[in-house]
């Protein structure tokens, strides 16, 4: 395993891609190394590196700027992840107690507007992870949605259950488990993937209502 010592984004340089490299090549199967090179066939060496560690900041730290590069890889990574929308997973949040949102009831089904973070966000396949950030407050609502359509979705992260075993076992071969290995996430972002606009909004159910 690469030795990190930071969550900061390496230039993936020559080193950092030579690292990468030698996992492939000494640390994978014969099978996975096979798939794995393929996959430096299709978006370079540097590209891999990139998304590796990239994928590790986003789950992480939830960033837009590690976001961007894996969804300009967005059509390969779909040879290593199942990136179709993930319907019924969940997110919980905290609103304001004088906003719109506030005011939602269970069972509603609303489209969310996702505006901030380069229109991007964390869904769980598992309710009681979401269940830890929407916890009510004096000021604040907590939420619980589920993704109800897959409109406007653009899926660039799945959790290990939805990937290909070859990249599970590259990515813990070269990042550890680093949050990967037991919240079921996924990551989308509103499709347009630019400013927000009239489309920057997701098609959602309210699961629960903590007030």
């Amino acid at each position: 395993m690469i030795k990190l010592k930071t969550h900061r984004m390496p230039l993936c340089n020559q080193k950092d891609i030579q690292q990468i490299l030698d996992v492939i090549n000494n640390e994978l199967s014969p099978a996975d190394k096979e798939k794995a090179l393929k996959f430096v066939e299709k978006i370079s060496a540097k590209g891999v590196c990139q998304v590796l560690h990239s994928l590790r900041r986003w789950l992480s730290s939830n960033s837009y700027s590690s976001a961007k590069y894996l969804l300009k890889y967005h059509e390969a990574l779909k040879s290593a992840m199942n990136l179709s929308p993930p319907l019924n997973t969940y997110r919980g949040f905290k609103v304001s107690r004088d906003s719109e949102l506030a005011n939602v009831q269970k069972g509603d089904i609303i489209d969310l507007p996702v505006t901030r973070n380069g229109g991007c966000a964390s869904f769980t396949g598992k309710r009681k992870i979401a269940n830890r950030f929407s916890g009510k407050s004096k000021d604040k609502v907590g939420l619980i949605i589920k993704l109800y359509s897959p409109i406007n979705v653009k899926t660039f992260i799945a959790p290990p259950s939805k990937s290909q075993k070859w990249f599970n076992n590259l990515y813990r071969e070269t990042m550890g488990k680093s949050f990967r290995h037991n919240e079921e996430e996924y990551a989308i972002c509103v499709a347009n993937n630019g400013p927000p606009d009239k489309n920057s909004f997701m098609r959602v159910k309210i699961v629960e209502v903590k007030k």
